[in-house]
């Protein structure tokens, strides 16, 4: 009795395994799209999971000594669609934050454009993540005032952005003890 119920149950599984089985179409999505990547815990999260605060990233030159002029933030991102064998350029930008004290390029952080850094901010090829860097700039200013630095993924050639909630970064720069 056992042996058969043993039997039924290995037929009607290998049927229900047969049955789910579909075929999916090939991923063929030419585009290819960043995002920043984000950490909880060591686990990797997606976008519904990522809040303002995960997003915001205080510095403050007080704390790296009076001779710094300038300091280097590293953030991870990770690319989506199909991987490519050469080398591929990404473009970001500021975004303009209003009613705040907008950080200036070449004044309070190095342009994403400057053209001594553009290497940086390179996709190596053959590889899907990567850690691009924001130089920041110690300015007089900061000792008087908090700026903000709103920047995110610029469409080009090679990559968009990517998810929504993903894109986007904010580091607020000063000169002083600041909560």
């Amino acid at each position: 009795m056992r042996m058969l119920y043993n039997i039924v149950a290995g037929v009607i599984l290998s049927v229900l395994v047969m049955a789910c089985e579909k075929d999916l179409s090939l991923y063929d999505t030419p585009d290819c799209r960043l995002n920043f990547r984000y950490y909880q815990y060591g686990d990797l999260l997606d976008a519904e999971n990522v809040t303002d605060e995960m997003r915001l990233t205080l510095y403050s030159f007080i704390y790296a000594g009076g001779e710094m002029e300038r300091d280097t933030l590293w953030f991870q991102i990770s690319t989506m669609g199909f991987l490519s064998g050469e080398e591929r350029p990404l473009a970001l930008q500021q975004i303009q934050v209003e009613g705040e004290e907008n950080a200036v390029p070449g004044v309070h952080y190095v342009a994403f454009d400057d053209a001594e850094y553009r290497f940086l901010y390179c996709v190596p090829a053959n590889q899907d993540t990567l850690s691009i860097p924001v130089i920041l700039l110690r300015d007089a200013s900061l000792q008087e005032k908090n700026v903000r630095l709103k920047f995110g993924f610029k469409e080009n050639e090679y990559f968009k952005p990517g998810y929504v909630g993903l894109t986007e970064r904010v580091i607020n720069i000063t000169d002083r003890l600041a909560k």
